[in-house]
């Protein structure tokens, strides 16, 4: 009911209105006729009035209207203020005649913060006063019990030596409870100005973050960073510690010196055991190219962690200390360090179809002139300093796909500028000679078909193809082979011969004879026995996928025992354990596992096998075997490790006959 005082301007209002009617004269010509007098009016009442939602989630709540005193005309609806991240429809927005309700919708998005707000529902109606109801609202994150998230950083211990060292970068791994989705954002407190540690990026949706961290000249010493997280939307904070030791090169009776051009370089950890000891960390020196430590023991295994087609691989070699001795005073000399010389040439008197090889150093290049005629501006990169011999083979491929070299050039002792060219190679002139061929009378296949690949390796350090790629696999038992006269060697050249019986499903041999002669000649050669299957079994380790194997292995395969790991899930990684037979005091059987290394300083969680994913082994008697992606392949870092300097712990020489068998598997840890 309106009260006395409305009521009375109401009559105040019509009599003037009255007034104004009789001075216009009435209803007559020339006169207006008014609008007309809305009467009446509308209430409006929610239900519920008070409502919380989740962000990611929607609510709703019926507007109810009450039309009164004749009024009978259309409302519409709005409501404010509304929180950031919600958004509200109504349905309908206007209530026509004879509509009395609407549903209203509150949406809130997954970013919407926690929030309560009161919001004003209003309604309109033409000629009327608006009308209002009032409404809780209440954006709650779930869950917000002990916590929201939790953080793990993939290191608890960072060895972070001389500021030009390269290290790899942890991260931090980001478990969030049902529901919670919100932005987590990182600091970093704890450490001195010359020890840069931040997490990238420093705000995040997501489940992982990196954390780089950087000497920038710290003093020897231990400093902990501590990460602190906060999540957005009452999420809460989590702090985590990380131990980063800053010292100088550790010191001992082995020093191991890689070069840049190595596989294992850059080196992210390293580890020594020295006997049945305990695994302890190494520091590197010389800007992360050498590492010493001590070995007292008979034995001792060392652990590499690097990267590997862009994965991490773990090596670990076992050995005793003589042979650890040897591998770290040849390791370097095994990979000539990159450079930019380069050398320019050009090759002629190739028939069509043929192609030529053409070596220096480390490098081989391919050419081909389908036309036959002259190859231009071929390029042999990143040659080492110094003097080298070239090395350039001419061959010809069959319906088989199978090349067969015939003819080639040996320059001795060339040292071409950094972009020069080398002279023209003609393989119809004088100095181009024809290669050798013998025939090869092949044992103990077991009827299974083989592949064959030469190349020859010149005492002034290079390493050539003889052929493009290895043959193709085929089961005649005599082949022949070409290599290089002997009056065009030098006391020191080594033809390698790579025999492989090998699985193509799994890409990996099975049997290989590899031999090493200055000249070739015609000769019998036999593979070894299949290796006996291991007994291969889960070692328990929380986080970490680790095996054992266990078996014997024949005579023919004594140089030790290697076992190759890959797991096949969507967290790739490799490892690799070498086993000498020296390790193994010299008997045929073997227990070989992979070593616990996550309580040592500075392990990154990340780099183990994990378990529960499916895990291809390997386990090779008498060495590391050249299979589909070395050898086979003429891929070069392997090619110089056998024939540069060691086969297992052995130097290749004239007449050298190496015999490798094996195992493989799927497992799951």
């Amino acid at each position: 009911m309106r009260s006395s005082r409305s009521w009375h301007r109401g009559i105040v209002g019509a009599l003037g209105a009255v007034l104004l009617l009789n001075a216009c004269g009435g209803g007559g010509d020339g006169g207006v006729t008014p609008p007309p007098v809305v009467t009446g009016s509308f209430l409006m009442t929610i239900s519920p009035g008070t409502l919380t939602v989740a962000p990611g989630a929607t609510q709703t709540l019926v507007v109810t209207l009450t039309r009164t005193g004749g009024f009978t005309g259309a409302v519409t609806l709005g409501v404010t203020p509304l929180p950031t991240g919600v958004t509200a429809t109504f349905s309908p927005a206007t209530l026509a005649a004879g509509v009395t309700t609407a549903t209203l919708t509150l949406v809130a998005a997954s970013s919407a913060l926690a929030s309560t707000t009161a919001l004003t529902i209003t309604g309109s109606a033409t000629g009327l006063s608006n009308q209002s109801a009032g409404l809780q609202f209440i954006v709650a994150i779930p869950n917000q019990g002990a916590a929201s998230f939790s953080i793990a950083p993939s290191v608890t211990g960072f060895i972070a030596p001389q500021p030009t060292v390269l290290v790899h970068i942890p991260t931090i791994a980001i478990t969030r409870d049902a529901g919670y989705t919100g932005a987590i954002s990182f600091t970093v407190s704890g450490l001195p100005p010359t020890v840069a540690a931040v997490v990238t990026p420093a705000s995040t949706t997501g489940s992982t973050v990196s954390f780089p961290i950087i000497n920038a000249g710290a003093p020897s010493g231990t400093y902990t960073a501590t990460i602190r997280a906060e999540g957005a939307n009452g999420g809460g904070v989590r702090t985590a510690n990380v131990s980063i030791l800053v010292g100088p090169p550790t010191t001992g009776n082995i020093t191991w010196r890689i070069c840049s051009s190595a596989p294992r370089y850059p080196s992210y950890f390293v580890a020594v055991r020295d006997g049945s000891g305990a695994w302890t960390r190494v520091i590197p020196g010389d800007s992360g190219k050498t590492y010493s430590f001590n070995v007292t023991q008979p034995t001792a295994s060392v652990a590499w962690a690097t990267i590997d087609s862009g994965v991490t691989r773990t090596t670990v070699y076992n050995a005793t200390q003589a042979e650890l001795t040897a591998m770290a005073a040849s390791d370097c000399s095994l990979y000539q360090n990159g450079s930019t010389r380069n050398a320019l040439g050009t090759v002629t008197g190739l028939s069509a179809g043929q192609q030529s090889l053409v070596s220096m150093g480390w490098w081989s290049l391919s050419t081909t002139n389908p036309l036959g005629g002259t190859v231009s501006n071929y390029s042999l990169l990143n040659l080492p300093s110094g003097n080298l011999d070239l090395v350039a083979a001419r061959a010809t491929g069959d319906l088989n796909a199978e090349l067969t070299p015939d003819r080639a050039i040996i320059r001795r002792g060339l040292n071409p500028a950094a972009g020069g060219s080398n002279a023209l190679l003609d393989f119809n002139a004088a100095e181009a000679f024809a290669l050798t061929p013998a025939t090869w009378t092949v044992g103990n296949t077991g009827g299974e078909s083989f592949g064959v690949s030469t190349s020859f390796t010149t005492v002034g350090g290079t390493n050539a193809a003889l052929s493009g790629m290895p043959g193709p696999d085929r089961a005649p038992t005599t082949r022949t082979i070409h290599g290089i006269p002997l009056a065009q060697t030098q006391v020191g050249d080594l033809h390698q011969v790579v025999l492989t019986i090998g699985t193509l499903a799994t890409r990996r041999a099975s049997r290989q004879v590899i031999t090493y002669s200055r000249t070739i000649g015609d000769r019998s050669v036999s593979f070894g026995p299949v290796l006996p299957t291991p007994a291969v079994t889960s070692v328990s380790v929380p986080g970490a996928g680790m095996l054992r194997v266990t078996g014997t292995v024949p005579t023919e395969y004594n140089s030790g025992v290697t076992l190759d790991v890959k797991s096949t899930g969507a967290f790739a990684r490799f490892a690799t354990v070498q086993t000498t037979r020296g390790f193994l005091g010299g008997s045929g059987a073997y227990d070989v596992r992979m070593p616990d290394l996550t309580q040592v300083f500075g392990w990154d969680a990340t780099w183990s096998i994990r378990p529960g994913d499916a895990t291809n082994w390997w386990v090779s008697g008498g060495g590391p075997i050249l299979d589909f992606y070395d050898a086979r392949f003429i891929f070069s870092t392997t090619r110089r490790l056998w024939t540069g300097a060691q086969t297992g712990i052995t130097t290749p020489t004239d007449g050298s006959t190496f015999l490798i068998g094996r195992a493989s598997g799927t497992i799951t840890p």
